[in-house]
C-alpha cells in the first residue's frame, strides 16, 4: 500500500471519530435541552394553576365582601322600616 492511501484511510478514520464525537455531543445537548424544556414546562404550568387558584379566590373574597355589604344594607332597610312602623304606630296611638 502507497504511503498516500496510508495517510488518506487516518485522515478517514480521524474524520470518522470527529464526526462521531459531535454526533454524541450534539444528541446530549438535546437531550439537555428536552430536559430543561420539561422542567420549564412544568413549572409554567404549576405557575399556571396558582394564577388560577389565586383568581378563584379573589373572586370568592370579592362575592363573600358583596354578599357582606348585601347583607348589611337588607339588615339596615329592615331596621329602618321597622323604625318607622313602630313611629307610625305611635303616631296612630297618640
Amino acid at each position: 500500500m502507497a504511503q498516500s492511501d496510508i495517510l488518506f484511510f487516518e485522515l478517514v478514520k480521524k474524520t470518522k471519530q470527529e464526526l462521531k464525537e459531535k454526533l454524541y455531543s450534539a444528541l446530549r445537548s438535546k437531550a439537555e435541552i428536552n430536559d430543561l424544556s420539561e422542567r420549564l414546562l412544568t413549572k409554567y404550568l404549576e405557575q399556571e394553576k396558582e394564577l388560577q387558584q389565586l383568581r378563584r379566590l379573589r373572586k370568592n373574597v370579592y362575592l363573600a365582601c358583596g354578599q357582606a355589604s348585601l347583607d348589611y344594607n337588607i339588615k339596615e332597610a329592615r331596621n329602618t322600616k321597622k323604625k318607622f312602623w313602630l313611629m307610625n304606630q305611635d303616631l296612630t296611638l297618640k
